[in-house]
């Protein structure tokens, strides 16, 4: 099953705190970045997937989500198994691209829509993954969409 991972914050560091901080006060929110996990079987031990700026844009890379006092931790109901080798794929072709900057700091500092077509940010990639639209969003928000879809896909099966 694929999972969506936000993170809440506590790294070390006065940095990395201050950008977190400055991540949550611009975009409304308590978390301040999103990965999307694949299942081992796909994607073996490097299987955190984003876009980061600390990273330079999108990759793949293993990361330890076992503190739930920086992680929330959900899963992704709404997409079958039979999927996630596809979804993978297009993940990988994305890999490499750079970080938007300018994209995250007009969508969420001017709250003006301008972004590079080529370059993305962590909940914005996510979101286009998983198939929620519009996807350029919050990790925050992103988050809420989530939730939603889940609770949709448990009324489905019902």
């Amino acid at each position: 099953m694929l999972k969506l991972a936000f993170f809440k914050g506590g790294q070390k560091g006065i940095a990395n705190k201050l950008r977190h901080r400055i991540v949550c006060v611009f975009t409304c929110g308590r978390y301040s970045h999103v990965e999307l996990i694949f299942p081992d079987w796909v994607a073996g031990h490097e299987n955190s997937f984003t876009s980061s700026g600390m990273d330079g844009g999108v990759r793949f890379r293993h990361i330890d989500y076992s503190h739930p006092k920086r992680w929330k931790v959900i899963p992704v109901k709404w997409i079958q198994k039979k999927h996630i080798q596809a979804i993978y794929d297009w993940a990988r072709s994305f890999v490499g691209k750079k970080y938007d900057w300018p994209g995250i700091l007009f969508t969420f500092g001017l709250k003006k829509k301008k972004d590079k077509q080529d370059q993305w940010w962590c909940s914005e990639i996510c979101a286009l993954l998983v198939g929620i639209f519009p996807y350029k969003i919050s990790p925050s928000e992103l988050l809420k969409q989530a939730d939603l879809a889940n609770f949709k896909e448990k009324m489905r099966q019902k």
